[in-house]
């Protein structure tokens, strides 16, 4: 039976409930697997007409535990979870029957690697396709889909254009500069036979530092309508009065800085 391993994380300030509050680690569990349903479940197979009885409808069997600890003894409150990779329909003559939530090659009619799926099947969707559809953004970094592999290393090989809003294709240096020197039992060919190459550039396995950098905020202050500009906060933070009078005895280097047409807004705009 095709199981699939999920790890549910919360945010920091979130983590100390799923800690000490039972009913949080059961809440969310609902609606993890209420969200994981739809993108597992083969819509030609396993999605249960509207109006089906509960005790009719399939179902997915799963296994949680909470973790309160990360790798570093550290307090880090989360989930894994084993979930089978489809689901059990409810037999009226015996146990119920397994379903599995994948396609495939009898029905999906994929029987080569160099195949683009929706070309068999065009109704089907992708994972990523479903949780775009659930609003979620989907990116993928690398080989998702059949490579010909190393010809295809760093193109999007036989990608699904329409699984992903970005799509980034790295190619390592055994790809760009060391490939010519690959020996492989049939000259010219990678892929499909034995081949191998002794670099000498060493292992490069290694600790790697991922910066991540936001523009924002910086003028011009771009920012959803609601609820940033429909905040009224100023009972809470009043607007800073008596700014001329403080002014004046401060040194000129102080107001180096200064933006005179600032000094022309208006209290709305302030």
């Amino acid at each position: 039976m095709p199981v699939r391993q999920w790890v549910i994380s919360v945010p920091k300030r979130l983590q100390r409930f799923l800690a000490s509050r039972p009913e949080a680690v059961a809440a969310l569990l609902r609606k993890f697997f209420d969200e994981i349903k739809q993108p597992l479940c083969s819509e030609r197979l396993l999605c249960t007409a509207v109006g089906t009885p509960p005790a009719a409808r399939s179902r997915h069997g799963a296994v949680s535990f909470l973790h309160r600890f990360g790798s570093g003894l550290n307090r880090h409150a989360h989930l894994h979870a084993c979930v089978t990779d489809g689901d059990f329909m409810p037999s009226p003559d015996g146990p119920p029957a397994f379903l599995p939530a994948r396609l495939y090659p009898n029905s999906s009619r994929i029987h080569a690697n160099a195949q683009l799926f929706l070309q068999s099947i065009p109704t089907q969707l992708s994972m990523p396709q479903a949780f775009r559809l659930a609003g979620y953004f989907a990116a993928r970094i690398g080989k998702m889909y059949h490579y010909n592999v190393p010809m295809a290393v760093g193109t999007n090989g036989h990608d699904d254009p329409g699984s992903w809003e970005l799509e980034i294709n790295p190619a390592g240096c055994d790809r760009l500069e060391e490939e010519p020197q690959i020996v492989s039992l049939e000259p010219g060919k990678c892929g499909g036979t034995l081949s191998w190459y002794a670099s000498p550039k060493g292992d490069r396995a290694r600790p790697f530092f991922l910066a991540v950098g936001f523009y924002r905020p910086h003028t011009p202050y771009v920012a959803p309508q609601t609820p940033s500009f429909e905040m009224d906060l100023e009972a809470e933070r009043p607007l800073v009065t008596g700014v001329a009078e403080d002014q004046q005895d401060m040194p000129k280097a102080a107001l180096g800085s200064r933006k005179a047409e600032q000094d022309a807004m208006t209290e709305s705009q302030r």
